[in-house]
């Protein structure tokens, strides 16, 4: 719905296959293991890299957007690449994960210790990745406008993770917002949710890419 929402309004559009994803085989979706938050990152910016090297996009006017682990790649996107993208917009994203280790439901409760490889490390080793890998506590590096869109009652990725790191951005005066999709979990489900994910989303890169100001 996305794509063709803003395609079909002028925008590029690249949806990324990053390391980990499904449909490339069991090696490249395992490479991630261990790597969660390191090689994903990388890879969306090098291929912001390489559009731009290659003439495809204006580099100065390219956003980053995805929800839950893609709302995860915003933030680490945002915060160890911050020069690349000129705006973002996370769903439902992870900002702290040993907050999501702790609080996420019984179904995902064992992904973070395979995508971190935490099996076997001592509390203090995983005490030093969770901190490390979670952009909550580099906010502060976060310089790009970011729209954070985040169920109320998402029993997954609970909403804290974008009210955390919203406040941290504050504090230091950064641009970001947060809207929050009443009655809504992980997976949105009502068309008045989708209607603002749209409708506030291109109100959003108008303003962070096109640098325009919101329609009448």
């Amino acid at each position: 719905m996305l794509m063709q929402y803003f395609t079909s309004r002028g925008y590029a559009y690249l949806a990324i296959n990053y390391t980990g994803s499904s449909g490339h085989g069991k090696v490249y979706r395992e490479a991630l293991f261990g790597e969660w938050g390191i090689l994903d990152r990388d890879d969306v910016a090098k291929a912001v890299d390489h559009l731009a090297r290659n003439g495809h996009i204006d580099r100065s006017r390219v956003g980053v957007e995805g929800g839950s682990a893609g709302g995860y790649n915003v933030l680490c996107s945002l915060t160890w690449h911050p020069g690349v993208f000129a705006g973002g917009i996370c769903y439902c994203g992870v900002s702290d994960i040993k907050a999501l280790d702790a609080e996420t439901h019984k179904m995902e409760s064992n992904y973070v210790t395979v995508l971190l490889d935490l099996e076997g490390k001592t509390e203090a080793e995983k005490e030093e990745l969770f901190r490390a890998r979670s952009p909550l506590f580099r906010a502060e590096s976060i310089t790009a406008p970011l729209l954070l869109i985040h169920g109320n009652v998402d029993m997954i990725v609970p909403i804290e993770q974008s009210r955390e790191i919203k406040r941290n951005i504050e504090k230091r005066g950064g641009d970001v917002e947060l809207i929050v999709l009443e009655g809504e979990g992980h997976n949105f489900e009502r068309a008045n949710s989708w209607q603002t994910i749209l409708v506030e989303g291109e109100k959003w890169w108008r303003k962070t890419l096109l640098k325009l100001p919101p329609p009448a």
